[in-house]
């Protein structure tokens, strides 16, 4: 789907963004939640890396979301990594 839409043109603006982000100094998160809910229900964030596992959810709240990338700011968490974030079951 992905390369045979306009959604490709996105994932790939994104992909040179990270690889910049990569090859330089400065450190970053890169958090990618799955698909973002209007929840206003606090959940327990899953936390997926390189490796794909564990396999994420579908789904997360913009609200978990915030808290997370506000928590990997505050307390210096996952510095140079791209962690997917999905909520736990």
């Amino acid at each position: 789907m992905i390369k045979n839409s306009n959604i490709g043109v996105a994932y790939y603006d994104h992909e040179l963004q990270e690889c910049f982000l990569q090859n330089s100094s400065v450190n970053f998160t890169v958090v990618r939640p799955v698909g973002l809910t209007n929840s206003s229900q606090e959940q327990t964030i899953q936390v997926t890396l390189e490796n794909n596992m564990p396999k994420p959810k579908l789904t997360i709240s913009r609200l978990s979301t915030a808290k997370f990338m506000l928590d990997c700011l505050e307390h210096h968490l996952f510095i140079r990594k791209k962690p997917i974030i999905s909520a736990q079951s």
